[in-house]
This record gives structure tokens, C-alpha cells and sequence, in this order.
């Protein structure tokens, strides 16, 4: 199966034959014939060699995959990429292809989580690890009071009082400090607000933390750091973004038995 997203490539003759080498669909190249109302032998020509398809061409092909929106101007981007006759306009459409991918890697968009919290709120929420530990721990059965959160997150019952009945006035929690459960509102930040460094700044001293707890061997870190193409940069991002699309899926349908951390880095050192 390709996991392959448009995003990921520059040139939309790549990415075709790239659906083609993983398509399970046989006759891949007939059918953008048929789709386009065009010979097979033209198709090749198109694939094989500097031949293009024109734009009424590639808006069938964007049909004919069930491209979303942003996903379609990309595609026929991509081909007004290739067909450009010269460097200005070759680099006109390159500054489209980019800001939309950007815009593609922008993970709030992916995953459609509505940031309702006021701001007086975010600003406590993400003061520190303990309430967003505290919110995503009261989905474990295990968990539903204050007593035993405190003995799980190894705080205070005193702190772990003042946090759930701050969740539950803002409707993250539902219930009691003696019993309660995950409430309806759910919150995600995105890149560009007030809070998103503290919040990161949180969990990766916790991570830092576990690095010095030896006694825990299912933890597992990596750091690494690499010398690349500009291009390939941005595909491994947007394959970062596709996985975490994924996780989100994932965890949304997995039981409640335990608590982990995710964090991701991919960074740019050069400035």
C-alpha cells in the first residue's frame, strides 16, 4: 500500500508513477487514458518522456484519484510546474507548491481538533506536565480520583485536587475530585500560539527526566542529526505529520490502560 501523500513530491510524473509502482488497481495507465480521453500510447509518452499533459488533462487525473481540494491545486501545480517555459515562471509555481505543502504540514488542520479553552485557561493548562497528565490520565478507569492520581503521577493529593477541579470547571473533566471521567471538550495548539512553547518545554523535560530512569527499559528515545536536501527535509515532515495523523486515529480508538508521551523533533540547525 503507498502512504505516499501528493505533498510529498515536486513532480507530478513521479508521483503518478510512484501510485502506479503501488496501485492495486490493474491497468493503472488505461485508466488515465480513460480518464482523460487519451490514447495509452500518449499516456507512456507522458510518463516516459518530456511529453506533458495540459490542464483539462490533469483536472481528469485529480478526478480520477479522488484528490481532495488543496490536494488537486498541488497536482495541477505540479503539471503548470512542468510545462513553464521559463526560469521566472518555473519559480513562481515552486513558491505556490510550497506554501501549500506548508500549509499541508500545519498539524492542527490534519487532525481537526477545536481549540476551545479561553485564553486565562490555556495559560494555566499549559503553566505545567501536571494537567494535560492529569487530563489524559482520567481515561484510565484506573485513575478516576484525585487520591489516585496523585499516587499514579506521583504528586500531591493536594495539587492533584487543585487540577482536576480546575479540568472540571473548564469542562476537560466531568464529575467530582472523588470520582470522575474525560469530559466532551478537547484541545490542540497550533504552531503559532502563545502557549505552544511552554507546552513542548513541559514534556521534553519530563523526556529528559525518564532519560535518567534506567529502571524503566520500555522508554525509547532518539536523536539525530542529519545532512539532507531541502526537499527531502520537507518529505520527511510531511511524513512525520501523516504519522501523527495516524497516531491520533490510533490512540482515539485504543483502550485506556496506561499513559505515554509523544514527542516528535525535526528541526532545522542552519540558519
Amino acid at each position: 500500500m503507498n502512504n505516499k501523500t501528493v505533498f510529498q513530491f515536486s513532480d507530478y510524473k513521479s508521483y503518478l508513477e510512484d501510485l502506479e509502482k503501488h496501485s492495486s488497481l490493474k491497468g493503472f495507465r488505461s485508466r488515465i487514458a480513460e480518464a482523460t480521453g487519451c490514447q495509452n500510447a500518449f499516456v507512456s509518452q507522458v510518463l516516459n518522456g518530456h511529453v506533458n499533459f495540459n490542464l483539462e488533462q490533469a483536472l481528469k487525473i485529480a478526478e480520477f484519484l479522488n484528490l481532495k481540494t488543496d490536494e488537486s491545486q498541488y497536482f495541477m501545480w505540479m503539471v503548470e510546474l512542468k510545462r513553464a517555459g521559463t526560469p521566472d515562471l518555473k519559480k513562481y509555481f515552486q513558491n505556490l507548491m510550497k506554501d501549500l505543502r506548508e500549509k499541508n504540514v500545519e498539524i492542527k488542520d490534519r487532525v481537526g481538533i477545536p481549540q476551545v479553552l479561553s485564553t486565562e485557561a490555556q495559560t494555566t493548562y499549559y503553566s505545567s506536565w501536571i494537567y494535560s497528565a492529569v487530563h489524559m490520565g482520567a481515561m484510565i478507569g484506573s485513575m478516576n480520583s484525585a487520591s489516585k492520581i496523585a499516587e499514579g503521577l506521583q504528586i500531591s493529593e493536594s495539587k492533584a485536587i487543585e487540577v482536576v477541579n480546575f479540568l472540571i470547571t473548564n469542562g476537560l473533566l466531568e464529575g467530582s475530585t472523588q470520582k470522575f471521567h474525560s469530559g466532551k471538550i478537547q484541545i490542540h495548539l497550533g504552531k503559532n500560539t502563545a502557549n505552544i512553547t511552554k507546552h513542548h518545554t513541559n514534556w521534553r523535560i519530563e523526556a529528559m527526566k525518564s532519560l535518567d530512569n534506567t529502571e524503566n527499559k520500555t522508554d525509547l528515545h532518539y536523536s539525530g542529526i542529519s545532512c539532507l536536501s531541502e526537499e527531502d527535509a520537507q518529505n520527511i515532515k510531511t511524513l512525520f505529520v501523516d504519522m501523527i495523523a495516524n497516531y491520533v486515529k490510533i490512540v482515539e480508538k485504543s483502550p485506556e490502560e496506561t499513559l505515554y508521551t509523544f514527542n516528535l523533533d525535526l528541526f532545522k540547525v542552519l540558519k
